[in-house]
């Protein structure tokens, strides 16, 4: 790997790493015990939030999906919102049908 390619790899975490943690501050209801990554499904890009760490949590972020959907789509971040535990899907919401 050259050098400028290691910047550049760099460079591109730390951009994602940066706009996850806007997310959270647009967000708050998300714990801080969740794990927040995004994730590549066929051609479109995913937030995932984990909830393998704060099970009890689940639901009520479930409940305030409106204000991730918000955020999601204001810092341009994906098209849809992954709710998991672990390796395991707990719901899905996508920006055209955000409803719970």
């Amino acid at each position: 790997m050259s050098p400028s390619d290691a910047v550049s790899r760099s460079s591109s975490r730390d951009l994602e790493q940066e706009a996850l943690r806007r997310f959270r501050l647009l967000a708050p209801v998300i714990p801080p015990e969740c794990i927040v990554y995004r994730e590549t499904w066929n051609n479109n890009t995913a937030v995932c939030l984990d909830f393998q760490h704060c099970p009890l949590q689940l639901e009520r972020v479930k409940e305030n999906s409106p204000i991730l959907m918000t955020a999601l789509e204001t810092l341009g971040l994906g098209k849809s919102i992954i709710f998991r535990e672990g390796n395991h899907i707990r719901g899905w919401r996508n920006l055209l049908n955000s409803s719970p």
